[in-house]
């Protein structure tokens, strides 16, 4: 962490460098990646104005974190906003409800004085447009956003078996950044993934998470890499060969 103290408290910019899983539950939760994990602005112990947390891949949590930190919203209009998950493009944009920065919220309904029932709800949250920004006075970026548009997103974390409950809603940065259409590299190589405008070297266009196999899942894994294998010899691909390899790989 890179600060100042005063009276022994945060005092200025914080910088904290380590990059932690967005999802505390999920996928690789306990891995520090590199990079910077959070920046935003402390008035003597208490975080002032809007702040940045930075995520695997490059992408940001961004927007007004409760008296806890965290970077959540209480489902109102007023939310709008508030708190967003940013794009490595830094244009694009995902505002809704959060809970600590991932769109899901949990509801309390009170049903008697002794019982409270707790209920997790997926929410949604639909791609905006950072329309501007500017810089505060304490030196944090500050943003604002368009209204939301298209369809609603909601987090869903993959398994072995899915790719989460929204597999065919396309994502905003990949919809803005490629494009699929017929492939002219060989016949019958099906559809293949063709940039839609030009690229700058080292850009993210597309954020895929493919499922997830763990250890436990090992013998599920051997019977996969038994089938690529067996799929291979019917066809009579030859791994040394190019072409085969390319046919391998869209099959």
């Amino acid at each position: 962490m890179k600060t100042f103290l005063k009276n022994g408290k945060l005092h200025g910019i914080v910088q904290q460098f380590g990059i932690k899983s967005n999802d505390p539950e999920g996928h690789c939760s306990e891995v520090l990646h590199v990079g910077l994990g959070f920046v935003g602005f402390y008035n003597e112990g208490q975080l002032v104005g809007p702040a940045w947390r930075g995520l695997v891949g490059g992408s940001w949590i961004y927007g007004f974190p409760d008296d806890q930190g965290r970077f959540s919203t209480d489902g109102t209009s007023d939310d709008l906003g508030k708190i967003a998950y940013i794009y490595p493009d830094l244009e694009t944009a995902m505002v809704g409800t959060f809970n600590d920065g991932i769109m899901v919220i949990t509801f309390i309904i009170q049903q008697n004085p002794l019982i409270s029932l707790i209920f997790s709800m997926q929410v949604e949250g639909r791609e905006a447009d950072i329309t501007s920004w500017k810089c505060t006075e304490n030196g944090i970026r500050a943003l604002e956003f368009s209204q939301p548009k298209g369809p609603k997103f909601h987090y869903e974390p993959p398994t072995q078996n899915t790719l989460g409950d929204q597999p065919l809603l396309r994502d905003p940065l990949d919809k803005k950044y490629v494009i699929l259409k017929n492939s002219t590299r060989f016949p019958l190589a099906g559809e293949a993934t063709y940039a839609a405008r030009d690229v700058p070297k080292d850009t993210v266009f597309a954020l895929y998470v493919g499922n997830l196999h763990r250890y436990a899942n090992s013998n599920e894994d051997e019977i996969l890499r038994n089938k690529d294998r067996d799929t291979m010899i019917a066809n009579d691909w030859d791994i040394q060969d190019q072409r085969s390899v390319d046919l391998w790989k869209y099959r």
